[in-house]
């Protein structure tokens, strides 16, 4: 069984490289290599009430500072 089931939320922590600035974003998971220990996904943003799907990637798990079952992720969660 995987750490990460698609569908699930996970938060991701990062740094900008030139200010040094933490930043985090959530990604919806769209599947996930525990031998990696990678998950793949979407980052997705809030406008309003309203999510926003923007850019794909692949995050480690590393990053990973928050986790949500898809049915438990509310856009609230954004803040």
């Amino acid at each position: 069984m995987p750490k990460y089931d698609v569908g699930d939320y996970v938060k991701v922590e990062s740094t900008n490289k030139k200010t040094g600035a933490p930043s985090s974003a959530w990604v919806l998971v769209e599947s996930s290599d525990d031998k990696i220990e990678a998950v793949f996904g979407t980052v997705v943003a809030a406008r309003g009430s309203e999510p926003i799907f923007d850019s794909t990637g692949c995050f480690d798990f590393s990053t990973i500072t928050e986790h949500k079952k898809g049915a438990a992720f509310q856009l609230a969660s954004f803040a």
